[in-house]
Formats: C-alpha cells, sequence, structure tokens
C-alpha cells in the first residue's frame, strides 16, 4: 500500500503531466479529490492559459508557485518579470514542457534579456524534443549582440533547426560582416530561391556573371514605382553581385514578407 506521500508525489506528476498535454478537464477532476498547493497551483496555471485576461493568483507556498507568477506576467506583458521567473525555474527546475520554453523565450527576445535567453536555451540544445524550440532564439541572441563570428558557428551546426527566412538574412548579414562574401552570396541565392520558388540550375560563377552584368538597370528599376515579383528579384540579384549587399537583403526582406 502506498504512503500518503507518495500518493500526492503520484498526483503531482499526473497533475503535471495533464497541464502539459493541455487535458485540463481531468486536471480539474483530480483537484476535486487532491487538493495540494502544487495541484492548486497547476489548476491555476491551466486557468491562466484558458482566461489570460483573469487574475490568477498562486497558493505562494507549492512547489509551481513561482511558474504560476512566471507565466501570469507573460500574458500580462511584463516580459521582462516572465523572463525572469520563467528563466530562473527553467535553470532550476527539472519540470518543463515545450509551452513554458517557448513563453521564455518568447519573454527574453521581448525584454532584449540575451544573456539569460542564452544561458538558459542551452540546456535544452542538446535535447531533441527541445532543440527547434531554443535553436533560432539562442541564434538571434548571438547575432542581436553582435557576436556574429559566434553566431555563424552556431548557425552552421545547428541550420537544420534554424528555418526562419529571417534569421537566413541574418545569417548572411553576418558573413558579409566577416568578410565572408562569396558564402553570404550563397546563402542568399539559396534564399531566393526559397521565397520565389525558382532554381537556378546555373552555377554560382555563371548567375554571378549574369547579374554583375546588370548593372546598368539599378537605376531602372529602383525608379519604377511598383515592382513585379520578377523585377524585384532581379533588382536584388543585381544589387547582391555587385556589392550592395545590405539594399540587397533590403529586398529580400520584402520579398519574403510577400511570400509569408
Amino acid at each position: 500500500m502506498k504512503s500518503l506521500a507518495q500518493v500526492t508525489i503520484d498526483s503531482t506528476i499526473n497533475a503535471w503531466e495533464y497541464y502539459c498535454e493541455e487535458n485540463y478537464d481531468k486536471l480539474e477532476l483530480l483537484a476535486e479529490t487532491e487538493n495540494s498547493p502544487e495541484i492548486q497551483d497547476l489548476c491555476a496555471m491551466a486557468e491562466i492559459e484558458k482566461f489570460p485576461e483573469r487574475d490568477v493568483i498562486s497558493s505562494g507556498t507549492g512547489l509551481f508557485s513561482p511558474l504560476v507568477d512566471g507565466i501570469s506576467a507573460y500574458y500580462k506583458m511584463d516580459f521582462i518579470s516572465a523572463a525572469s521567473a520563467l528563466g530562473n525555474w527553467l535553470q532550476n527546475k527539472e519540470y518543463y514542457s515545450p509551452g513554458i520554453i517557448n513563453k521564455f523565450c518568447d519573454s527574453a527576445l521581448r525584454s532584449k534579456n540575451y544573456s539569460l535567453l542564452g544561458k538558459v536555451s542551452k540546456k535544452f540544445l542538446e535535447m531533441r524534443n527541445y532543440r527547434n524550440i531554443v535553436a533560432e532564439p539562442i541564434f538571434r541572441s548571438l547575432f542581436q549582440t553582435g557576436k556574429y563570428k559566434e553566431s555563424l558557428i552556431f548557425f552552421e551546426r545547428y541550420n537544420d533547426s534554424i528555418n526562419s527566412e529571417e534569421l537566413i538574412q541574418k545569417a548572411a548579414f553576418a558573413m558579409i560582416q566577416l568578410d565572408r562574401f562569396k558564402e553570404a552570396e550563397q546563402l542568399l541565392i539559396s534564399l531566393f530561391e526559397k521565397v520565389t520558388g525558382t532554381t537556378y540550375h546555373l552555377d554560382y560563377e555563371s548567375v554571378k556573371e549574369k547579374y554583375a552584368k546588370k548593372i546598368s538597370l539599378i537605376q531602372k528599376l529602383e525608379s519604377k514605382k511598383e515592382l513585379t515579383r520578377e523585377e524585384s528579384m532581379d533588382l536584388g540579384m543585381i544589387y547582391l553581385f555587385n556589392g550592395k549587399y545590405k539594399e540587397a537583403m533590403k529586398v529580400f526582406d520584402e520579398l519574403s514578407k510577400e511570400h509569408n
């Protein structure tokens, strides 16, 4: 026969799993028979998820009380407090979920707490279930703090988990900052292919030669009030292969927005 302490632990684990699975009905049913501070707080977390506009207070004594405060701060858009509370939780506790990690990363990015973002997220980088959640925020934190070399080392190692067109542009920009121009051009070509659906069958040097020769078209295209998608692509490629990288990336940005 299980002791009361063991029953309480089992109930807490079940309640945590119900919360993570967003199975709030089962969580509420469990709370009808178990009324520990931990289960109270998990029910509070579920209530916040269902009704973000409500003011929900933690038990103040349960294991999950700091998590209630962090999630509540997130939905109130107090991202500084949310990043601090959720970051501290994730660093020191072993109860975590994709939803909590996502909220932390979003809060840290919005509050520009890049150092905390990098420090906490690295804990989950080698966990297969969480790598895709933290890889892009870590890359962004490195880039935003001007650590271009480190950001590219990270990008090249975890590029399978970095799919955002905006972040691929940032990787290309970091390459340009480090005078890795040819690699930046090749990366931007691949991005152009992605956002436009156009595949370049020519080799790199042929593509470069083709667009370098079109430099005389820049003034004509820039003077047009509105460009077609094909003209925008041409302008971006001409910029790219004539060393106008910032201008090229601005065109990329516009194409990415249209694609999305």
